[in-house]
């Protein structure tokens, strides 16, 4: 499964509106401002990634896993596998 469709899942409707409603302002500007496009894409990045964060943050205390062990093991991939 690709990732995208993981993160809808578990995400959905804010995800898939935010996705969606960055994909159609995109498009709107990336023949005729390729700057607009790029802080568009920028911004819609930013606002998936905070919603897959608090996502994940509900789901891990929803499943007992200290948020503190999650923020190291996170730490230790990111140094293991830049």
């Amino acid at each position: 499964m690709a990732i995208i469709q993981i993160a809808g899942q578990i995400c959905t409707p804010e995800f898939v509106k935010t996705f969606t409603e960055g994909r159609a302002n995109r498009r709107a500007v990336k023949d005729t401002d390729r700057d607009q496009y790029a802080e568009i894409l920028i911004a819609t990045t930013e606002n998936l990634e905070s919603l897959l964060d608090e996502r994940v943050k509900d789901i891990l205390i929803e499943v007992g896993i200290d948020l503190d062990k999650y923020q190291a093991s996170c730490e230790y991939w990111a140094r293991a596998n830049p």
